[in-house]
């Protein structure tokens, strides 16, 4: 996910990554993925060091490198799941442990 990402910035190499249906099947799986890795989820420091949390956050930095470039809407636009993928992330996405109402985590 790393490398996507990095790939993702370059300008020349953007279109190559965002007309990539696996790629972008990848990186939205990705971003979505929950893994604790047989950790306590109370263990928040682990869950937060992890290499799915890096993944994730990767995954997501790809995508957001991905739209700084109009030539990649098409793909993006095209994209199974990708905007429903993106409107869970911002929400926090399927990681959030607790919904907090007076907004204050």
């Amino acid at each position: 996910a790393r490398m996507l990402a990095d790939y993702a910035k370059m300008p020349h190499r953007r279109v190559a990554v965002a007309s990539n249906s696996r790629i972008l099947e990848f990186v939205q799986s990705t971003a979505l993925e929950i893994g604790t890795s047989g950790r306590s989820p109370s263990d928040h420091v682990q869950k937060y060091t992890s290499q799915s949390w890096l993944g994730r956050e990767y995954a997501v930095e790809t995508v957001r490198s991905l739209t700084a470039a109009e030539e990649n809407d098409r793909y993006l636009m095209n994209a199974p799941g990708l905007l429903q993928m993106l409107a869970l992330v911002a929400g926090g996405g399927p990681f959030v442990q607790k919904i907090s109402t007076s907004g204050y985590g």
